[in-house]
């Protein structure tokens, strides 16, 4: 039996199961007590939840046996009860379904002092950990799990609380098997074929020998998930999808019937067991991250925690709505993060609330939070529901998936902006898990796509560490432009002003800043340092001309939003590098006479006003837009998960990728830098990692104080990158 069911099976006890708890705990505890016995009934305790039990006439050892989610109180009222009633009494074990472990520490010690009772705890913990060790202890726990769980498992609930941006149950059945089909097969299994597969064994749920489903039947239910869609080859693969699961993992009878195999539905209820804990696991992350943005009184007068659950789902559904239909349009659109504001705010006032910009700003901020740095025991999971979705996705468009993914390019060069490059430098100061854009970075690299960089972006890299490092240095009221992004993400992290330089230096030395750069980003990424001025100097004058206006009015604009002085020149050389990878990627283009997605060029950017680029040259021009050779990080980990090259990169490796980028952090200025040195100098007592968490707490308490995080938003690499 696998371990999941079992342990959904105890968590899903309730006062009800009292006795089947009681019949599964003296089965485990038979051992060590083979006399135990009875000394209380249920209705003596006042509820069927909990019985005293000893293991012989002069009890030294008590038991207690209890399904209640309230443990510290029913324990200390029991170990009050023991110690008038059995003042002989020297141990209570305390047996429970509940998941205790450390949290009772002090409890122990409580229990000690005032009724001298060694308290022994037996949660969940103990049951998960002993069943598989003997057959009889297998036995019962399958039993339990048979009566528990089982109805659970085979009924519609379990399925109807998932898959929240699906409207229809059926929808969410065929979501649910797309995510347990994505994460069990290898990566090397055809999109269609995979598909189809999760399709037949979600039709064919519930089916047993005496309860079969006609091959009609079959082609009938899928044709329903596929609305619009031919259905002639619909039916076809649904055929080849049963013919292949057939013998294995389907009985087929006389008369053109189907039926799951009895091992084929076991395996699917331990998997769809699996699937609720790691669900269960995405809520209680929620309701954690909640907290951090929400009052207690907010979120017991607002139902938050299934707002934030819908919004995040309904994101992932569209993210992976607007990656088909770009592969369908042939035009990559950046994925914008206002998507998560409407989205929330949409899931607000669709729940009947009143409206509340403050708190519609809280939810969307949580929803973000969720999405941009899971906590590790959900991110594989955020992961996989985001890739089914995109896979549903797919199947809405076209049931014939794989050949939809491969008009996408099955080899290439992938050109870097300065706004990617800047986050690869700062990862450096986070953990190994949350380097999201290096992990993407790397991912690439093992398909074999090709990383490169300009002349031109290395000089924007390095005047920005050089301005980062000045500003660094300056006196309090000297700095009175924006703060560099890699210095205002030094200090995100609770790191001191003064170490800025000198954690500089593993990137960049004073001699030869520019090479020193470049050497960095081929050692640790293999990125290649290659002109391609050559090409954007081949490319159609006029064009070439309209890109380089647009960029230098992109430029002008955002320094004149951002409140810095405004430099022509400055702004004229930005553009000017812009216009080199814009240029030059679309001339490298033009000789490989592909079709849009097939193009082996592309330019990887966070700058969202690269995607525009294309419209404004048109309209200045005439003429439809030209492709767009801009790719956001979110396409190119998707590409990684669908594309051409998914077979290239391991299992492994795919799943390190993040369910969604988010290079920003909320924008700095010369005060909150202040605070940020005030914080550690009356922390200089603490050790370092309590020092930085301070500095943390301090920026984001005076960020909620000024509403910079709700009014003035997030800076990016793009807005900070001279």
């Amino acid at each position: 039996m696998h371990r999941k069911r079992f342990e959904l099976a105890l968590e899903r006890l309730d006062a009800s199961h009292w006795t089947r708890f009681e019949q599964l705990a003296s089965a485990f505890l038979a051992r060590d007590f083979p006399n135990i016995r009875t000394v209380a009934s249920p209705g003596g305790d006042g509820g069927r939840d909990a019985e005293l039990y000893s293991p012989d006439d002069e009890p030294t050892v008590v038991l207690q046996y209890s399904v209640t989610p309230n443990w510290k109180p029913k324990i200390k009222g029991t170990a009050k009860r023991v110690s008038t009633n059995l003042p002989n009494a020297r141990e209570l074990i305390y047996v429970t379904n509940q998941v205790i472990g450390a949290k009772a520490d002090e409890l122990r010690r409580e229990i000690r002092r005032e009724y001298k009772l060694s308290l022994d705890i037996r949660d969940r913990s103990y049951f998960l950990d002993r069943y598989a060790s003997d057959g009889h202890l297998e036995a019962v726990a399958a039993q339990l799990s048979s009566e528990v769980v089982d109805p659970y498992l085979e009924g519609k609930e379990i399925i109807e609380r998932k898959a929240q941006a699906l409207s229809e149950g059926e929808s969410r059945a065929a979501l649910v098997f797309l995510e347990m089909q994505w994460e069990d097969d290898t990566r090397d299994k055809g999109l269609t074929r995979l598909a189809f597969e999760a399709l037949v064994r979600t039709v064919l749920r519930g089916t047993t020998a005496e309860k079969r489903m006609s091959k009609a039947a079959v082609h009938a239910a899928i044709c329903s998930h596929l609305p619009g869609q031919a259905e002639a080859f619909v039916v076809g693969e649904t055929d080849k999808a049963l013919a292949r699961l057939t013998k294995k993992f389907i009985r087929l009878f006389p008369n053109e019937e189907y039926c799951l195999t009895h091992e084929e539905t076991e395996r699917i209820k331990s998997r769809l067991a699996e699937t609720e804990a790691r669900d269960n696991a995405l809520n209680t992350a929620i309701a954690e991250v909640l907290t951090q943005v929400f009052t207690d009184t907010e979120l017991h007068q607002n139902p938050c925690a299934n707002l934030a659950r819908q919004s995040v789902e309904q994101f992932l559904f569209q993210r992976g709505e607007l990656f088909v239909a770009a592969l369908d349009r042939g035009q990559l659109d950046r994925l914008s993060y206002d998507l998560v504001k409407d989205i929330s705010k949409e899931a607000w006032r669709a729940a009947g609330l009143a409206r509340n910009e403050a708190l519609e700003a809280k939810l969307s901020e949580a929803v973000e939070k969720i999405l941009t740095a899971p906590a590790g025991a959900i991110s594989d999971y955020l992961k996989n529901l985001g890739d089914a979705y995109t896979l549903f996705a797919f199947l809405k468009q076209t049931p014939d998936v794989q050949s939809a993914v491969q008009k996408m390019f099955s080899h290439g060069e992938i050109w870097l902006d300065t706004s990617m490059v800047l986050p690869l430098i700062a990862e450096d100061l986070v953990e190994e898990e949350q380097r999201q854009f290096r992990h993407l970075i790397a991912v690439a690299r093992d398909t074999g796509l090709k990383l490169k960089i300009t002349d031109g972006v290395l000089e924007e890299v390095e005047a920005h560490t050089h301005r980062a490092s000045v500003c660094a240095n300056s006196r309090p009221g000297e700095w009175r432009s924006s703060i560099p992004y890699l210095l205002a993400y030094y200090v995100s992290m609770g790191r001191g002003v003064q170490g800025f330089s000198t954690w500089l230096q593993k990137i960049r030395g004073n001699v030869q800043p520019t090479q020193d750069i470049a050497d960095f980003l081929q050692q640790f990424f293999g990125i290649e340092r290659q002109d391609i001025a050559q090409d954007a100097n081949k490319l159609e004058e006029r064009y070439r001309l309209a890109i380089k206006e647009a960029w230098a009015n992109v430029h002008l604009d955002r320094r004149l939003r951002g409140g810095d002085d405004i430099d022509p020149n400055l702004a004229l050389r930005l553009a000017e590098h812009d216009t080199e990878n814009y240029a030059g990627v679309l001339q490298r283009r033009k000789q490989e006479g592909a079709s849009a997605l097939g193009f082996t060029s592309w330019w990887l950017t966070l700058d969202h006003m690269a995607f525009g680029i294309n419209r404004r040259v048109a309209e200045r021009l005439g003429g439809r837009p030209i492709p767009s050779p801009a790719m956001s990080a979110d396409f190119l980990t998707n590409y990684l998960a669908f594309g051409p090259l998914r077979n290239k990169a391991s299992r492994s490796s795919v799943k390190v990728l993040p369910v969604a980028f988010d290079a920003s952090i909320t924008e700095l200025t010369p005060d909150l830098i202040e605070i940020a040195k005030r914080t550690r100098e009356q922390s200089v007592d603490q050790e370092e990692y309590v020092i930085r968490r301070r500095v943390r707490d301090a920026l984001d308490m005076a960020r909620r104080r000024t509403g910079r995080i709700t009014e003035r938003g997030l800076r990016t690499p793009d807005e900070g990158r001279r």
